[in-house]
Formats: structure tokens, C-alpha cells, sequence
């Protein structure tokens, strides 16, 4: 623990961060190519980036439940194979419908499988050292957003953009080797895998993995030590204390020669069959959306409102990512727009820092700074249609990229306010659903908008908008806490 292997790993998450996130957040330009490729509309153009941003975090269960499973080394793997592949099959894609389902769908999926297992693999190796460690690895998503963007443009002008989608698949097989990287801590290996019996806990009912309290030293650690500020990566935080506390609840009390097969330390179970894999992923699936949906969380006031937020809020968080620069070369910017998404990035990267110093202050709110960075995150993108040149479209990308920082850093900060630190785990995982419900709906209608009034304009108005006013509506919710507080 805290060395050794150990920074390998911290590598290895570092440049899956880089590459994911990278990608991710610069398809916004490949999306003006895509319309005119496929000739398809923007709207339903919009769809492949909006199943990237929104389709991990709805399915963020079902890999927690096989990262629980398979261990993190495995289920990177896989990923990365699954989104290599994918890519290949959107190069030679001749309609938009294999083409989205390739990218949108199944390139989503190996997205998910390297977020989860990169997130846990770092804070499985890392203890006193963990909140140093997450924070080094996640700065790779900003600086792949800041690098990407450029990279995408030089490949699209000199291979054209099949040929930079079949270069893209040879990048993310990279990815193959950094997961190879999360092997287990060496440290106390024996005693931290399970036996072969672990089927036959099961069937006995004996596996308590999230109808149990996560530890709280746990949560601690990601309160205290903002575990929880990862990038493109958030989908993770809601479930890992689930595994970790499965892991400490599991361990076997048999002599190393009891149990002869050994497998990761981040994996749970070995499972030598194809009915005993299935019947401890479903076991470890139920009891994550079991803990997700706990009733304590769901009638509480504060939280309902504090999602019901949310989900106004990543309608249109992602409408810069992908129409910023389609909006810009509707100007007539022809020279580097590619870099106002990487302004986007590296102003999300600085910001991810500022926000962690600050939401630490113990006399700063976290959800009224939350509240009141989304609110200028909002005005700033009402804004847009008055910026007219490229001077001024990079000053609002800036500005974005610096304020909406808090949505990756402050969530979990928030619930802990809001729920305690006891349920805070349970409640990310739901949020983090209600989040990628309103990105999967709100993005695409931005597209069908401009299909009808031939602009931006009234889009980023709008867009804006609704993100102030959620903005502001979280901002009494220090007061709102100290009230229901005092009726309790």
C-alpha cells in the first residue's frame, strides 16, 4: 500500500483517464463531419455524444457489480477491447445506424468498464496516500481534454475521419496495457482474496455486500479526502465503498493451502463456473440497486429536491462540449476552434483543484457553492450568443470549463450535507442515474432545435437559463438544511 505497485497503478489510471475522457469530451469536433457524412440531422447527430456522457452513469451498476465480480484488472481489459472494436466498426460503417450504435452504444460501454475498475484499482492500492493518488490520476481527463481536441482535428485532416477513427482504435488498445496494470496489492495478498466456496455463500444467502453499512472509514476518506473529485469518472464513486466493504466482510478465515486459486485483490469472488459468475453478479447487481434505492434516501426532502436539481441541470450541462464549436465555424471562425474545447478542459483541470481547496474550508458551504457556480456556469452560457468572435468564445469556454469544475468535485461533498455520511455512498449511485437520465434527454434536443431555427442562439439561451435557475434554486440549501434540522 502507498508505493510500489502501487504508482504503477496510479499510472495506468492516469493515462486511461487521459485517453477516455480525452476522446470523450472532443467529439464535439467530429460532430459538423458526422452531420455532413451521414447527412443526418444535428439532432439526431447528437445522439452518439449523448449516449458517451450518459450512458456510463446510467449503467454505472451493472459495472460495479462486475468489477465486484471479475476484479478491475479483467474488467479493464475487456473495456478496452470493447471500445477498440467498437471503433474499428464505426470506420467502416456506411450509415449513421451502425455508426451510432458502434460509437454511442457499445464504445459507451467500454467507456464504463475503464471509468470503474481505474477508480477502484487506484484506491485499492492507496491509503494514507489516497486522496494525493485519486487527484494525480483524474488530471488526466483534463489534460486529455485539453490535448485531444487538436489531435482529433490533425488526424481528421490528414487520414479524414475513418482513417482517425481505425488510429483511435490503435490509441484505446493502449489502454489494454494500463489495465494490465491493476494487479493486486502484494502486500497481505492471501488473506485479501476469497476461497472457492464463495458460490455456495451465496446460494446460502450469506453475502451482505450493499445490504450492508459501508465502513465508514471509508466514506471518511472520500469525504474528507475528496476521493470523490474525479473527472468523466464520477459513475465509480457511488459504488466502490460497496465493493471494498464486500471485500473486508468476505475475507476468508482458511490457511493459504484452503485456498489454492488466487485471483485479484480488487476482484471478490472466483468463480470457476458460468453459473456461479452469473449468480454472484446478480447477487452483487440486486444488492447495489437495493443500497441505491433505499427508502431513508428516497423520502428525504432535501435530497429529492437536490436531484430533482440535478436533473434540470445535465439537460444541458453537455451543450457546449458538443455544439461550441459547430457554433463557431457557423460564425465563419475557421482558424483552431478545435481549442476552445481544450480551453474547456484545461480550465476544468484548474478548476477541479480551486474548488477542492475552497469546498474544503469547513466555513464554506459545499451546496451553496455548488449552487452558485452552476448559476454562472448558466449566465455565461445565456451569453453565448452575444460572443462573436473567437476572443470572446474563448473567454466563455474558460469561464465554463472553471465553474462547471464543481460537478465533478462537489456532488459527494453535497450528500454528505445533505444525508449524512452514512447514506451519502448509496444516494451518488442514484443521483449519478438521475444525472445521466437528464444528459440522455436534454442534448439531443438542442440538435432538433437548430434543425428548426437554423441557429444557436435561442438554444444556448435557453440552455443557459435553465442552469441559472437551478444555480440559484441550490443555493439556499444551507437553509434549507438548518431548517429541516431543526423540525427533526
Amino acid at each position: 500500500m502507498d508505493g510500489g505497485w502501487g504508482w504503477m497503478v496510479l499510472i495506468g489510471a492516469f493515462f486511461s483517464y487521459f485517453i477516455v475522457d480525452g476522446w470523450a469530451y472532443s467529439f464535439g469536433m467530429m460532430f459538423p463531419e458526422a452531420v455532413d457524412q451521414f447527412d443526418e440531422s444535428k439532432g439526431n447527430t447528437a445522439l452518439v455524444p449523448t449516449l458517451m456522457y450518459a450512458l456510463p452513469m446510467i449503467i454505472s451498476p451493472f459495472v460495479c457489480a462486475l468489477t465486484a465480480v471479475c476484479g478491475c484488472r479483467k474488467v479493464a481489459i475487456c473495456g478496452s477491447v470493447i471500445t477498440s472494436l467498437s471503433f474499428i466498426v464505426a470506420s467502416l460503417s456506411s450509415t449513421f445506424s451502425l455508426f451510432c450504435v458502434s460509437i454511442g452504444l457499445f464504445s459507451s460501454i467500454g467507456l464504463a468498464m475503464i471509468y470503474v475498475p481505474s477508480f477502484v484499482a487506484v484506491t485499492c492500492n492507496f491509503e494514507k496516500l489516497r486522496g494525493l493518488a485519486t487527484g494525480l490520476a483524474v488530471t488526466g481527463s483534463g489534460l486529455g481534454s485539453f490535448a485531444f481536441p487538436p489531435l482529433i482535428i490533425f488526424l481528421m485532416e490528414t487520414y479524414a475521419w475513418r482513417g482517425m477513427l481505425l488510429i483511435m482504435a490503435g490509441i484505446c488498445l493502449n489502454l489494454l496495457v494500463f489495465g494490465a496494470l491493476y494487479r493486486p496489492v502484494t502486500e497481505n495478498r492471501h488473506t485479501e482474496v476469497l476461497s472457492v466456496n464463495i458460490v455456495e455463500e451465496v446460494e446460502n444467502t450469506e453475502l451482505h455486500s450493499c445490504n450492508l453499512k459501508p465502513h465508514e472509514t471509508e466514506l471518511q476518506v472520500m469525504a474528507n479526502e475528496n476521493i470523490v473529485k474525479t473527472s468523466g469518472v464520477t459513475e465509480a464513486n457511488s459504488m466502490h465503498d460497496s465493493i471494498i466493504a464486500f471485500q473486508e466482510q468476505e475475507k476468508p478465515e482458511t490457511t493459504h493451502s484452503q485456498s489454492p486459486h488466487l485471483d485479484d485483490v480488487n476482484s471478490v469472488p472466483f468463480v470457476n463456473t458460468c453459473q456461479g459468475f452469473v449468480k454472484v453478479f446478480w447477487h452483487e447487481l440486486h444488492n447495489l440497486v437495493c443500497a441505491m434505492f433505499d427508502k431513508s434516501v428516497l423520502t428525504n426532502g432535501p435530497f429529492l429536491w437536490f436531484c430533482g436539481v440535478n436533473f434540470f441541470i445535465f439537460l444541458w450541462i453537455s451543450v457546449p462540449y458538443v455544439y461550441l464549436v459547430d457554433k463557431a465555424l457557423l460564425l465563419g471562425i475557421r482558424h483552431q476552434p478545435e481549442f476552445l474545447l481544450s480551453a474547456i478542459g484545461i480550465a476544468r483541470t484548474v478548476g477541479q483543484i480551486l474548488v477542492g481547496v475552497v469546498g474544503d474550508r469547513p466555513q464554506v458551504s459545499s451546496n451553496f457553492l455548488y449552487g452558485f457556480s452552476i448559476a454562472v456556469t448558466g449566465l455565461a452560457t445565456a451569453l453565448v450568443p452575444v460572443c462573436m468572435n473567437y476572443t470572446s468564445l474563448a473567454v466563455y469556454a474558460a469561464t465554463f470549463g472553471l465553474f462547471v469544475s464543481v460537478t465533478y468535485v462537489l456532488p459527494m461533498m453535497c450528500l454528505v450535507e445533505i444525508i449524512t455520511l452514512e447514506k451519502a455512498t448509496n444516494a451518488f449511485g442514484l443521483l449519478q442515474f438521475v444525472q445521466g437520465m437528464g444528459t440522455l434527454i436534454g442534448t439531443p434536443i438542442v440538435g432538433y432545435a437548430f434543425d428548426r431555427s437554423g441557429d444557436y442562439d435561442i438554444s444556448f439561451i435557453i440552455a443557459g437559463v435553465w442552469i441559472l435557475g437551478s444555480g440559484l434554486a441550490l443555493c439556499p440549501m444551507p437553509c434549507i438544511l438548518k431548517y429541516a434540522q431543526k423540525r427533526h
